[in-house]
């Protein structure tokens, strides 16, 4: 899943949580351990532990916007939608053209209420990443509300475009995206 990072490739490397503690404590003054400690613990379902890790790295390079959206999925996953706007809003107002994080913004805006809001950041997505599948069925689901059943993607004329017609792709790729934790999360809302 691209919008939220539970999980992180370099995580493959490292099985412990004690790797990750030595490389703390070996770099100390380096974001990138504490930023990758907070992804395992995110991939763990330890989300305060990554905050505090992902507030770290933001304390030791403010500059790197995957630290602040980081943080924000780690505030989702707490609960905190309002903290995660900010941290999704502060990577985006670092590096302003990545959909990533307007992904990530948009979802949050949605689960504190602010539909209108999640609409407008997927829409901007696909305004500049107009193949972005996963843009549009988010988009989709937050015009019904999250709504179990409200959105079928086989019945986007303008998703459907973007498979040229292979509703068989299309049907795998809402297969992978139906897969992840968020989208079961948002389904029983």
């Amino acid at each position: 899943m691209q919008y939220f990072s539970i999980y992180n490739s370099r995580l493959s490397r490292k099985n412990e949580m004690s790797d990750f503690d030595l490389d703390i404590r070996m770099n100390p003054h380096q974001s990138e351990p504490y930023n990758e400690r907070g992804n395992k613990r995110l991939s763990v379902g330890d989300f305060q532990g990554a905050l505090e890790d992902f507030s770290k790295a933001i304390d030791l390079d403010p500059k790197y916007p995957i630290h602040f959206c980081n943080r924000g999925i780690a505030k989702f996953y707490l609960g905190d939608y309002k903290g995660a706007i900010d941290d999704f809003t502060q990577a985006i107002n670092i590096k302003p053209k990545n959909a990533w994080f307007n992904l990530n913004r948009g979802l949050a805006k949605c689960f504190s209420g602010d539909f209108k809001g999640g609409i407008d950041d997927f829409t901007t997505v696909i305004e500049s990443e107009p193949k972005n599948v996963k843009a549009h069925i988010l988009r989709g689901k937050a015009r019904g509300g999250f709504k179990k059943g409200c959105y079928n993607p086989l019945n986007d004329n303008e998703l459907i475009s973007i498979f040229q017609g292979d509703s068989q792709a299309l049907e795998q790729e809402i297969t992978e995206i139906e897969k992840s934790r968020l989208c079961r999360m948002l389904n029983n809302n």
